[in-house]
């Protein structure tokens, strides 16, 4: 079966994503979900992504700091 990988598909390595995308945490620094999500550096970088809008403050699951288009939460 084939399907479009989408933000906030759960992951634990950056392997598990769509190419394009990396695994990043989400739901704040607390928690340990982390989902996949495309990279940016402005707003205008989500605008052609799936999910939110807005470029966020982020945390890959390897601990580096990235801009994300990831929502603040995805609903597992």
């Amino acid at each position: 079966e084939c399907r479009k990988q989408e933000t906030c598909t759960p992951c634990t390595h950056h392997n598990d994503c769509f190419k394009g995308m990396r695994c990043v945490q989400v739901g704040g620094l607390e928690s340990s979900d982390s989902a996949c999500a495309y990279p940016c550096n402005l707003d205008d970088d989500c605008a052609v992504q799936d999910g939110a809008k807005i470029c966020r403050d982020g945390q890959t699951v390897d601990g580096e700091e990235e801009g994300t288009c990831a929502p603040a939460s995805c609903n597992f």
